[in-house]
């Protein structure tokens, strides 16, 4: 009973708002922002990006975007030196959010927005280097000639899923551990949650993004364009 009053009660509000708001609708899949460039958060929970049908002038073959030599073309097609700062990017109707010098297409929207990234991963080891079994790990026994082992250091690429909190604009990595603060918002899903166990891969986290988002909606302003130049 108990359970059916709070799914009424959360519907109800769900319902109060949306008639409240008519000029919002749910944060998910479906909905699109209007192009241009937004220097901040709270421009784009109000869809009012402060530069409006503008897009960043980049050169494609490199990735990697330095915003102290970063210029953009606005409405009228004139190319000008960008100097706000840089949060996200829409695209015809493509949501990128700008993370490690990176335009990240978002892939799943909604309070939990999540965005796929490639990291180079760098380790560095430092094997033993003992003569004889004798002396100190990385350092030879005195008189063979034998010096201190030289580090041996490697790198690969790593695909990894972050996730954006749209109510705090955290962005983390998807783990249990990071998942759990944002999880336990929601009592319900957090008693499901909660009894995750071993979950090296992160797998086992990944449906309760969507579930997360599913029951808890957020909801973007749909305002009129306005013709804005920013030049």
């Amino acid at each position: 009973m108990k359970l059916i009053s709070a799914v009424l009660l959360v519907f109800f509000h769900v319902t109060v708002f949306a008639q409240a708001n008519p000029d919002s609708s749910v944060f998910n899949n479906s909905f699109v922002f209007n192009n241009g460039i937004y220097t901040s958060l709270e421009e784009l929970k109000e869809n009012a990006p402060r530069f409006l049908n503008c897009e960043l002038d980049l050169d494609k073959k490199n990735e990697k975007i330095y915003t102290e030599d970063l210029y953009y073309i606005n409405s009228r097609k004139t190319r000008l030196k960008y100097e706000a700062p840089l949060y996200a990017v829409v695209a015809d109707g493509r949501l990128s959010i700008f993370y490690k010098t990176k335009l990240n297409i978002i892939f799943l929207k909604g309070a939990l927005s999540t965005f796929i990234l490639e990291e180079v991963v760098t380790t560095t080891q430092y094997p033993q280097n003992n003569a004889g079994g004798y002396g100190y790990p990385g350092y030879g026994y005195p008189g063979y000639g034998m010096g201190p082992s030289m580090p041996i250091t490697t790198s690969h690429v790593e695909t990894n899923i972050y996730f954006l909190d749209y109510e705090t604009g955290i962005i983390e990595k998807v783990s249990r551990e990071n998942l759990e603060p944002f999880i336990y918002r929601d009592a319900i899903l957090y008693e499901s949650f909660k009894k995750i166990k071993g979950d090296s891969n992160h797998r086992k986290s990944y449906p309760f993004i969507s579930q997360y988002n599913t029951r808890n909606p957020v909801y973007i302003a749909i305002l009129p364009e306005e013709n804005t130049d920013n030049d």
